[in-house]
């Protein structure tokens, strides 16, 4: 806006109708020959599609100004993106959870998607948990929310399961496939850490095995594998049948004949999983 006159106007507000939006703060000085300007925008949101009119008001010292607006809404685009398309859990003792893993639901289009489920289906799907307290009703164009979900074994051996989600995109329903697998070994630790010991001397951890399954679960072939095993050595009370609701223990002994740090695992093989296979448990500590 520019004042030919030759007086100066102050412009004290302004105002809209329709779809159209200004700042609440207008206020400025226009000086007289042109010598000073001012400006401020307008911000169009269309309710509907088709062509949408209004009206700007300008209020100063010289008068009110009028200015017709007109504006095309036109139908904004749906789009959604899921990320991971899919998880994968660690093997779990079941009946206990894991740590939760998120899913990711990103509105890539130009509309408000409007969600309408978050649900577990599939086989296994009673296995599963969906936490969800940040995804609500809609998300905004260009936002995103997080789904929890965590894994809650029942049986032993592969469980599988689906996030479902139904939204008003063209591709809905998005599907994410879950997995995991069910054991009945519950470790009271997932690795061994010893710390700084000096060489010379010898530092012992213990770690408890519990079969939280109805059966027995074999347990053999208990040793320590790794390149720096020779520091690590083992002791087991763990029978070869672990009958169920059984414990047994692992002690793990650093001994480390160098300075520097060492690494090796402790592994058993066992059917926790209702098949046969190697559990490893990671083993770490420094010679001093």
């Amino acid at each position: 806006m520019y004042q030919p006159g030759s007086t100066t106007i102050t412009i004290t507000a302004a105002s809209t109708t329709g779809d159209f939006q200004v700042p609440s703060n207008v206020n400025c000085v226009l000086n007289p020959g042109n010598s000073g300007a001012c400006g401020f925008g307008v911000t169009f949101t269309p309710t509907a599609t088709g062509t949408r009119t209004g009206t700007l008001s300008i209020y100063s010292t010289g008068g009110t100004q009028y200015v017709s607006l007109v504006g095309t809404g036109v139908a904004g685009t749906l789009g959604v993106t899921i990320t991971p398309a899919s998880l994968g859990f660690a093997k779990q003792a079941i009946k206990s959870v894991s740590p939760y893993q998120s899913v990711t639901i990103t509105n890539t289009g130009t509309a408000t998607l409007d969600l309408t489920s978050l649900t577990l289906t599939g086989a296994n799907s009673g296995e599963f948990v969906l936490m969800n307290e940040d995804c609500q009703s809609t998300i905004a164009p260009g936002a995103n929310c997080f789904v929890e979900i965590g894994f809650q074994p029942k049986l032993r051996g592969a469980r599988t399961a689906s996030l479902t989600i139904v939204d008003n995109a063209p591709n809905s329903p998005q599907v994410v496939p879950l997995g995991g697998t069910g054991t009945a070994n519950s470790l009271s630790a997932s690795l061994l850490s010893f710390g700084g010991v000096p060489v010379g001397s010898s530092s012992s951890q213990t770690l408890t095995l519990t079969n939280v399954g109805s059966s027995a679960t074999t347990i053999n072939h208990v040793g320590v594998v790794g390149s720096d095993r020779s520091s690590f050595s083992e002791s087991s009370t763990c029978p070869l049948n672990l009958a169920a609701r059984a414990s047994c223990t692992f002690t793990v002994t650093f001994a480390p004949q160098a300075t520097g740090w060492k690494k090796a695992s402790l592994t058993f093989v066992s059917n926790g999983s209702g098949k046969t296979e190697t559990t490893a448990v990671p083993l770490s500590g420094t010679g001093k």
